[in-house]
């Protein structure tokens, strides 16, 4: 099941987040100024050939493929990649019991409103998400550590 990672780190300057965890998946999600979800990156298939979809009002659905980067523990999204829609639906549906309703709903309608064809984020969009996850922890290195750390594992 979707857990929440306690104390996501947040950014300055950046809507709140909230992170959520289970074996196959990772879920982040931001909210607006009334604390109403507004938009989302669910990365899946995190144990075999990693992909991230995205979906903001502004930006409507983005893809990913999820790569590993220069450093162990250091994630690269690179635009593109097939997406099976019904499959990663499906997959969250069975992991979301424990999200609290507004986000797992809103999460649920985007995903089923995919009508395809998912086209590539432009590179801009995956390195603006590629900053957002370093902000977040996935890239930056512990003081003194030449390895990147999780925000789960240091926060």
């Amino acid at each position: 099941m979707l857990r929440e990672i306690p104390r996501t780190r947040q950014i300055a300057g950046e809507a709140p987040r909230k992170w959520y965890n289970a074996e196959e998946l990772d879920l982040v999600v931001w909210f607006d100024p009334e604390g109403q979800p507004m938009e989302f990156q669910l990365a899946y298939d995190k144990h075999r050939d990693e992909h991230a979809v995205s979906w903001s009002n502004d930006r409507g659905y983005s893809h990913y493929r999820v790569e590993e980067g220069p450093r162990a523990g250091t994630p690269l999204l690179i635009p593109g990649g097939g997406f099976a829609a019904g499959r990663v639906t499906a997959a969250f549906s069975a992991q979301a019991g424990e999200l609290p309703e507004p986000i797992w709903r809103f999460v649920l309608d985007r995903l089923r409103s995919y009508s395809g064809p998912l086209a590539a984020a432009p590179e801009s969009e995956a390195l603006r998400m590629q900053r957002a996850l370093e902000r977040m922890g996935f890239n930056a290195p512990e003081e003194g550590d030449s390895t990147a750390s999780s925000p789960a594992a240091g926060d």
